[in-house]
């Protein structure tokens, strides 16, 4: 797919940084980072769509989103989350993360890792009322 912006040259100019990459190229940085963010892309995605390698994929989102922050703030709020919730509904919860969301359960030298991972994503999904959305997070820090 190809995209085409047009901006008027003094909103491009007022964009453009001496000696900083390319405007097209910041736009499509902006475009891939708002897409990482919003969960739509995945970190190998946003490498792929840029033409980055992992650690500079890595690299780039760790300059350009606190989301390296937010996902563990995430993670401890959807643990005491489940911490709070009914036993049966931790049940519940523990029993899909036990199954790897497929027919066998989680086995092997992953296993804990992946069912801790599933359980709190189960719990974020399930309860997404209880977790501060991203931005509501960054409002939150900036006011801090």
């Amino acid at each position: 797919m190809v995209l085409t912006l047009e901006l008027p040259d003094s909103i491009a100019q007022a964009l453009s940084v001496p000696g900083d990459a390319d405007l097209s190229r910041k736009a499509l940085e902006a475009l891939a980072i708002e897409g990482f963010r919003e969960k739509k892309l995945s970190q190998f995605q946003v490498g792929q769509l840029l033409g980055l390698s992992r650690i500079d994929a890595e690299n780039l989102l760790a300059r350009h989103a606190d989301l390296y922050d937010y996902d563990h703030f995430r993670r401890q709020q959807a643990e005491a989350v489940f911490a709070r919730l009914p036993a049966d509904e931790q049940a519940a919860i523990e029993a899909l993360a036990r199954s790897g969301g497929g027919d066998r359960p989680l086995s092997g030298p992953m296993a804990a890792t992946l069912y801790k991972i599933a359980k709190t994503r189960l719990t974020a999904e399930r309860h997404p009322d209880q977790i501060p959305t991203f931005e509501q997070w960054r409002g939150e820090q900036q006011a801090a």
